[in-house]
């Protein structure tokens, strides 16, 4: 075995392990609309990030076959084919996403952010699939527990809806129109699909919301955290009096 064959290896290595990463989120997503949306940056992202690795590999192989001695060709040619294909498969897949799981286990606030933002994501692709008038803007509910007093370690649960102005002091509401749940930071947000389209419940009156406890209102890190720990300091009790 000499150098040539060593890294056309390695580099396939890289490569099913880079795949069962960007593939490792579509493993958990059940919404028909974000499984597609899923793919398509899974596609684009491993055309960026791991097609230039592929190419090099088939360089390497060329190489590598042409050569005298180390490896059959025929097993190098047949890992620049597998290599990617177990990358994807749901077995890798799955494994990527536990190693992830345990690796952002010891620092969640990093992984508390992403899942802000990718419950942000999630919610502005499903509302861009959402039917609705002129003049509606989307809207979520704080993370919510599905029982209370919130469970430790339990699930987080969006509500996505919608607002337009009303009369004075008035705003128009809607009904919700999707779920979005989180089982734990490091998890893929699930969309559960209530309506495909926005459907008033009509106006209520408005005030300004308060800052919780005279001070600026939490982050959705801080509220997902709290829905975690079973809310000890009860602040999303008091996130949710101020929101309703």
């Amino acid at each position: 075995m000499d150098w040539l064959d060593v890294l056309a290896l390695a580099l396939g290595a890289v490569i099913a392990v880079g795949l069962a990463y960007l593939v490792s989120p579509l493993a958990v997503q059940s919404d028909p609309d974000m499984v597609w949306e899923a793919r398509v940056a899974v596609g684009f992202a491993a055309l960026i990030y791991v097609g230039p690795l592929w190419l090099g590999q088939a360089v390497l192989t060329l190489f590598a076959a042409r050569s005298e001695g180390g490896i059959s060709p025929g097993w190098l040619w047949g890992w620049l084919v597998v290599a990617p294909l177990l990358g994807t498969s749901p077995p890798a897949a799955a494994l990527a996403r536990r190693v992830t799981h345990v690796v952002a286990g010891g620092s969640s606030g990093p992984s508390l952010h992403r899942s802000g933002a990718a419950v942000q994501q999630a919610s502005n692709f499903a509302w861009a699939d959402t039917t609705a008038e002129s003049g509606w803007e989307l809207r979520r509910t704080p993370p919510l527990p599905p029982e209370w007093p919130p469970a430790p370690d339990g699930s987080a649960v969006w509500f996505c809806y919608a607002e337009r102005a009303g009369a004075v002091d008035a705003t128009e509401v809607s009904g919700p129109w999707a779920r979005i749940s989180l089982t734990d930071p490091t998890a893929v947000p699930v969309v559960e699909r209530l309506s495909d389209a926005v459907e008033s419940l009509g106006s209520q009156s408005i005030q300004p919301a308060a800052a919780v406890g005279g001070k600026r209102p939490p982050t959705q890190a801080a509220l997902v955290d709290a829905v975690r720990r079973g809310d000890p300091s009860g602040l999303l009790a008091r996130t949710l009096e101020n929101w309703a």
